[in-house]
């Protein structure tokens, strides 16, 4: 049987010792953050004119510790305190920690409008 040389011995240390380090990291992880709320924020982007619509870049962060699905928010054009037009996306899955990106799409023009108002309507904890 063929002996190992120093290289050899030498991945092999690393790799357990790298191999510890993240099982122990994924183990604090889950144990810690787990009964840390889901933190939904929603921004938008600027307008982008299309032809007949306005697309309107939409993005859901959760910086808490909860994964959420099914998340939905309402986007709503306000004119002189009069709703002018109104549109929902929703991000079918949104884990702890990250973020998606959606559009919204307005047949006015979302930059004549006064105020933009975002309300997250809805999300199921799974």
């Amino acid at each position: 049987m063929p002996r190992k040389n120093w290289l050899e011995w030498s991945v092999f240390s690393i790799s357990t010792v790298l191999l510890i380090v993240i099982l122990g990291y994924l183990g604090y992880d889950a144990f810690t953050s787990e009964g840390d709320p889901a933190e939904i924020e929603v921004q938008l982007g600027t307008p982008e004119p299309h032809e007949g619509y306005y697309a309107v870049p939409v993005r859901f962060s959760n910086s808490g510790g909860q994964s959420v699905e099914d998340v939905e928010v309402d986007i709503t054009l306000m004119q002189d305190g009069q709703e002018i037009e109104t549109a929902s996306v929703t991000a079918p899955v949104l884990p702890r920690q990250s973020s998606r990106k959606g559009w919204v799409v307005f047949s006015s023009n979302p930059d004549d409008a006064d105020t933009i108002e975002t309300q997250i309507v809805s999300y199921v904890v799974p």
